[in-house]
């Protein structure tokens, strides 16, 4: 793709806690956003480009729900009426959809409409699979639902065509602790806050490895150590 690389690269962030940056129970919000600017704006193509974001994120959305799309749409609909079109949007959820029931299915479809909307705004999309969860020790359906769903997506990323659109597997990159049924973690228990939050250590880890897959992924950029 052409790139104009003294313009704003304008990045929408959706999701829900795990974009807002929900952590320490909620007292705290740290999002991924920061280590995410900081680090794509030390390396090409952004020394030069200011990277710009807005976090959709809402604690508790779901992708199925009746505030996601809408929220999309919006954000895209300003900055389409702007001038100021979003490059870039980063969408991470379902795992509140598996939480509540929702069968997969819809949230499958929830997921891939996000996809499709920002794609038509003419925004690269980078999506993230479902990060471990703790529950899934305890409910082998929730533990299937994200298995199956975050499957769709690397499939879909095997056959994928489409330059503007890539995966970056967060379950792969970011592991939980080793865990075990009364909950016990090992070492890397620092990065995460509960079963499901990353702590702001954690969110910091996020945002950089986010920003190195936006870098490896759609500006052929090595992965930075």
């Amino acid at each position: 793709m052409d790139e104009n690389t003294t313009a704003d690269f304008n990045v929408l962030l959706l999701g829900a806690s795990l974009t807002e940056g929900y952590t320490n129970n909620g007292t705290v919000m740290h999002p991924y956003e920061h280590e995410f600017v900081n680090t794509l704006s030390a390396h090409p193509p952004f020394l030069h480009r200011a990277v710009k974001t807005i976090n959709a994120g809402v604690s508790g959305d779901h992708m199925t729900g009746t505030l996601m799309r809408p929220r999309l749409e919006l954000h895209l609909a300003k900055a389409a009426a702007a001038g100021k079109p979003f490059d870039l949007v980063v969408i991470w959820g379902g795992a509140n959809d598996v939480g509540w029931r929702v069968p997969v299915p819809e949230i499958s479809a929830a997921i891939r409409g996000t996809h499709a909307a920002a794609r038509a705004h003419g925004a690269r999309v980078l999506a993230l699979t479902i990060t471990e969860w703790d529950v899934e020790l305890r409910d082998s359906r929730i533990a299937a639902d994200i298995a199956t769903l975050n499957a769709e997506l690397r499939e879909r990323m095997a056959t994928n065509d489409d330059d503007g659109w890539a995966l970056f597997d967060m379950r792969k990159a970011f592991p939980r602790p080793k865990i075990s049924a009364d909950n016990s973690m090992d070492d890397r228990d620092e990065l995460w806050c509960d079963g499901i939050h990353p702590s702001a250590r954690g969110y910091d880890s996020v945002g950089i490895l986010i920003a190195h897959a936006v870098l490896s992924l759609f500006f052929c950029s090595e992965k930075i150590q």
